[in-house]
């Protein structure tokens, strides 16, 4: 009976393969067949310059299409007075987190309009509102520990923040956060800026005594949350604004008050600092 052995050899342009009669003596090579195949190296090379030169652009390129579908739920928050000029003034950021018109912003935002007594004429101003005059608003609820308020328009369809898991996050993931740093002089033009979490820790520094504490602070001592300390440049006019998954545009804190300083009494925007951290969104749930 006779066998056939296959002896692969690699050539230019395809692979020879020897064919041997195993029952002729010594195995004399009886001819050799030329198949035609494409080279195994070729193939290789040709993979590793498709990897080298195309990207997914989902995946690493995300961010503008994300801030295209985000902006029009982040709104100025202030005061408009028809009596008064300016007529209409800027205190912070909000986001909207519903479409019947349920805002979330800083606490402290909220404060300063009514250390003016300013809350009757509460305004909102939505993105490229061209009247400049926005919607009335109304204040919902105020939590001064957490530094988090919900303030409402009316109307309805309102394009809103889908809130995000702001327990899942960990030191070191990219987050990115808008809203108006330099408040609506150059018009309703949200600012987009990304950074990391570059700290998870508690909202109290820890003190050696409690001797002459007041009771806020004493108050936050019994009661600790976490908050996010960002890598980021933030201006005040920031805010009350998001911060948001830069992937998704799901909601993951709310932009708290940093450290500000004025460079003089005559400046209009406050100088910022890299100090800046947000509340996380799971703290939504204490309003």
């Amino acid at each position: 009976m006779k066998y056939m052995m296959a002896l692969p050899l690699l050539i230019k342009g395809g692979v020879t393969v020897p064919e041997v009669n195993v029952s002729a003596p010594f195995g004399f090579l009886t001819h050799v067949k030329r198949v035609d195949r494409v080279n195994p190296m070729k193939k290789l090379l040709s993979a590793l310059l498709i990897l080298t030169f195309w990207t997914p652009r989902a995946e690493t390129e995300p961010l503008p299409d994300v801030i295209e579908q985000i902006k029009t739920s982040v709104v100025a928050v202030g005061t408009f007075h028809i009596k008064r000029k300016p007529r209409s003034l800027f205190n912070g950021t909000g986001a909207l987190i519903s479409s019947d018109g349920l805002i979330v912003t800083a606490n402290h935002v909220i404060d300063a309009i009514a250390q003016e007594n300013q809350l009757d004429y509460l305004r909102v101003y939505l993105y490229k509102d061209s009247t400049k005059r926005g919607y009335a608003a109304k204040v919902v609820s105020q939590n001064s520990r957490n530094d988090l308020a919900i303030i409402k328009i009316e109307g309805t369809d309102f394009p809103y923040l889908k809130k995000g898991d702001s327990t899942k996050l960990r030191e070191g993931d990219s987050i990115a956060f808008t809203g108006y740093p330099y408040g609506i002089q150059l018009g309703l033009h949200p600012t987009t800026h990304t950074g990391i979490i570059s700290s998870i820790s508690p909202n109290i520094i820890p003190i050696v005594s409690t001797k002459g504490l007041s009771p806020e602070i004493r108050k936050a001592l019994i009661s600790k949350f976490n908050i996010f300390h960002l890598d980021a440049v933030v201006y005040q006019g920031h805010s009350g604004g998001p911060v948001f998954d830069p992937n998704t545009g799901k909601l993951l804190g709310i932009m708290s008050s940093g450290h500000f300083k004025e460079t003089q009494s005559k400046t209009k925007f406050k100088m910022p600092t890299g100090i800046s951290y947000a509340i996380p969104i799971e703290n939504l749930e204490n309003l």
